[in-house]
């Protein structure tokens, strides 16, 4: 999700405009850094070779309008010559302002980068689709787009194998499993399958991950604020606007059940069941603990944070789970002897949520219909 380069002229000298402006050099909140952060990266962005390109495809344009355009370029690189001077020498004696305004957001522009080169074509299809989520056209021509998006992020999932939910959590937290786990939700849903798009849509809501690069920027931005609480003030009360993609899937009557897989049996129309065995068993309780580690971002805008679980006791549970039927497609992690959490609904049809390997817990298979 790119901007142009006449979109990144118009915002580099406005913000640049804005900041100096209304500089101070005691601007240490965490919002006037995240301003700094976009504004430097934008800066960074600014290309004329591309700027005067996409002004010359405009065949209507006014002659007045491109010698407006020239004037606008020189003032922008000038406003964002100004400001990078001083965010500079701002930093020059500060670890961490320097980390948060330059370092960091480098680096993830850096990465957004690399990630894009090596799967260009379909993180662009998986951009063009996400950004027109309310053009019927386009949906309707996307039909059956599921499969290539499913492919490729179970590539990832089992080249990187996951143990533990949260290794899943930031798996998904990368831009691009993140922008095709959402663009296959979307997929699924078009596809009269929101019951599948619901389970995955739920595993990436609200992910601190980015859908471009100065989102990517902002993003790193942030990261590093949070998890240094005592080197910026305020980092504890941000918040941040509502995450851009937040779906609304619905699954109808569902139920999470559990259990641990007695059979798996292929059937039939790209289906296999599951029977699961009747035991009581012993389950862990956990004593979570809030982290400074930003796990997603609530549809309020408020940080939700990662939980560090510790084992604190053993429960009795009884396990009597009936038979339910799984897209093949959506079933490779479900194999006999391993525990599986389900969304199962009125008529037995089911989608994984999680596969581990006891009921203990100790080891991840499988999330979201994926497994490895």
């Amino acid at each position: 999700m790119d901007t142009t380069a006449v979109e990144d002229v118009l915002s580099a000298k406005s913000c640049a405009t804005n900041l100096l402006r209304d500089w101070s050099d005691k601007s240490r909140t965490p919002y006037t850094l995240l301003d700094f952060t976009h504004c430097a990266a934008v800066g960074q962005r600014l290309n004329e070779v591309r700027y005067f390109k996409e002004l010359a495809a405009e065949k209507e344009l006014p002659r007045y309008l491109a010698l407006w355009a020239k004037i606008h370029w020189n003032d922008a690189l000038a406003k964002r010559a100004e400001l990078r001077k001083r965010l500079e020498k701002l930093t020059a004696d500060d670890a961490a302002l320097k980390a948060v305004v330059f370092d960091e957001p480098a680096k993830a522009l850096s990465e957004f980068k690399a990630q894009h080169a090596k799967n260009s074509a379909l993180l662009d299809k998986a951009s063009e689709l996400l950004l027109n989520l309310n053009n019927k056209r386009l949906q309707a021509k996307a039909k059956g787009c599921s499969e290539g998006f499913r492919a490729e992020l179970a590539k990832y999932f089992a080249e990187r194998k996951p143990a533990t939910e949260n290794d899943a959590k930031d798996l998904l937290n990368e831009t691009t499993p993140f922008l095709m786990a959402n663009s296959l939700a979307v997929c699924e849903s078009i596809d009269e399958k929101d019951p599948n798009a619901f389970v995955i849509a739920r595993q990436v809501q609200g992910a601190v991950a980015a859908t471009g690069p100065l989102e990517a920027a902002r993003w790193a931005a942030l990261r590093y604020i949070v998890e240094h609480p005592t080197e910026i003030d305020g980092a504890e009360d941000l918040r941040m606007p509502r995450p851009r993609l937040n779906f609304d899937f619905r699954s109808g009557p569902a139920e999470e059940e559990k259990g641990t897989i007695a059979s798996v049996k292929k059937e039939a129309g790209g289906m296999v069941k599951v029977t699961f065995k009747k035991e009581k068993l012993k389950e862990p309780i956990w004593d979570c603990k809030e982290t400074n580690k930003i796990d997603r971002i609530d549809d309020q805008g408020k940080l939700v944070y990662r939980q560090d679980c510790k084992f604190k006791a053993w429960q009795t549970v009884v396990i009597e789970v009936d038979p339910v039927t799984v897209e093949e497609r959506f079933a490779s992690a479900l194999k006999q002897g391993r525990y599986a959490e389900i969304l199962s609904f009125r008529d037995r049809t089911a989608m994984p949520l999680r596969v581990f390997d006891t009921p203990k817990r100790a080891k991840l298979f499988g999330v979201s219909g994926f497994g490895w």
